[in-house]
């Protein structure tokens, strides 16, 4: 059988098979918009800038003088020389101080002990808002007690042998770190003595001649007065200052 196709008839639609699920039709509708976001008023983006503002500041505050107090500190030696049972860590409070000066000498000037001429106790009272320095005569005449760390033997004596006695080894003067540190050690031990309960010390500064000297110089001097018949009051005294004139 001869079959003729129809040239304008159009093409059979083929047949999808059964298990072939109809295709979805597009979603053509535009999603509904929600309403339109008010802008952020003026005062929150203000307190957004002030706390940022603040935060730098604090932290600055916090990060500043810690760089400086390490850059300005690098050079010192830092040992742990106050006792345990005199120790305290707590600033919450009262804080104590100890200033010591050594009498170290070198060359012709030495002497066979290394004697603390200079004794301060520094107290800030738990207000925080005064300091008070407490100076202990160097001639002042005090019981030292037994010292066993240099095989000292305690006796009653003037207060400035009390480093002497422990920055000292085989019967020698030693100014090494660790020979201040026990010479401090017995300078508080000493002083906690006189005082019944004896005290707390936060820390303790070791500051020889040396020393001295260049904190005169870092200063730019010091100005003194003397009697009313010199030439020049006050008179000033430079960075090269002798030994004796700096002690008186």
């Amino acid at each position: 059988m001869t079959t003729y196709a129809d040239p304008g008839a159009k093409a059979p639609r083929p047949r999808r098979p059964v298990d072939e699920k109809p295709p979805r039709k597009k979603n053509t509708r535009k999603p509904e918009k929600g309403p339109k976001r008010p802008p952020d008023p003026s005062w929150a983006k203000w307190c957004m800038i002030v706390g940022s503002i603040v935060m730098v500041i604090s932290g600055g505050i916090v990060i500043v003088p810690k760089a400086l107090t390490a850059w300005f500190t690098k050079d010192l030696n830092f040992q742990t020389i106050v006792p345990g049972d005199a120790q305290q860590t707590s600033i919450e409070g009262p804080i104590n101080m100890l200033l010591l000066g050594m009498d170290q000498r070198s060359g012709d000037e030495a002497e066979g002990a290394i004697r603390a001429d200079s004794i301060i106790i520094v107290h800030i009272p738990s207000s925080h808002d005064k300091v008070y320095l407490i100076s202990i005569p160097r001639d002042s005449q005090v019981k030292i007690p037994d010292y066993p760390k240099t095989g000292f033997v305690g006796f009653t004596t003037k207060i400035n042998a009390a480093f002497a006695a422990g920055a000292q080894k085989n019967d020698q003067p030693d100014p090494s770190p660790e020979g201040r540190a026990r010479g401090a050690e017995l300078t508080i031990m000493t002083i906690n003595g006189l005082i019944p309960g004896g005290l707390k010390f936060n820390g303790a500064l070791i500051l020889n001649y040396e020393g001295f000297l260049s904190i005169l110089s870092v200063l730019g001097g010091s100005h003194e007065c003397g009697a009313a018949d010199l030439a020049e009051c006050p008179s000033a005294l430079d960075a090269d200052v002798d030994m004796n004139t700096a002690r008186a």
